[in-house]
Parts: structure tokens; sequence; C-alpha cells
């Protein structure tokens, strides 16, 4: 498999928005943090349309984001616990 220019941006693609996301839920938003896993969905079916709707690569574009959703969540949901703690501790 050739590595290709359109391979990396949508690796980018597919890496840096959840990463971004999650970082400013966390920094601004802790409290609502498990609500980055519905905006990276939403910037994922953004980035993603015409992906998802091409009958060629429709599963393994599917594959991906529904790895990449289950990832956010599980660290959104990591931090939320977190972030609780921490608060109930503080009191």
């Amino acid at each position: 498999m050739e590595i290709t220019s359109t391979l990396i941006a949508n690796a980018a693609l597919l890496i840096l928005p959840p990463i971004i996301i999650v970082l400013l839920f966390r920094l601004v938003l802790a409290r609502h943090i498990r609500w980055a896993t519905v905006v990276v969905a939403v910037v994922d079916l953004a980035l993603f349309q015409e992906a998802l709707f091409y009958y060629e690569s429709v599963w393994i574009t599917g594959f991906f984001l529904i790895v990449q959703l289950a990832a956010v969540g599980g660290v959104s949901h990591y931090l939320f616990k977190k972030h609780s703690a921490q608060n109930k501790q503080e009191r």
C-alpha cells in the first residue's frame, strides 16, 4: 500500500479534531466534557460526508469513525470522573 498525501490528510483529520475538541472541553467546559463525543461526531460527519456516502468506502470509514468515537468517549468519561472526584475533594 502506497502512502499518499490523501491518506496522510485523512489520518490527520481523524486524529487532530478529537484531540483539539477534548482539550478545549477539558480546559473550558470540564463539567460538560461528555459533550465532546457528540461534537466530535458532528465534526466527523462534516469532514467525512463524501466518504460516508460513497458506496466503496462506507464500511471502512464507518469502522474508523466508530473506533474514534469510542476512544473519545472513553477519554471524556475518564476525564469527567477525574473532574468529579476533584470537585468532591474540594468540598
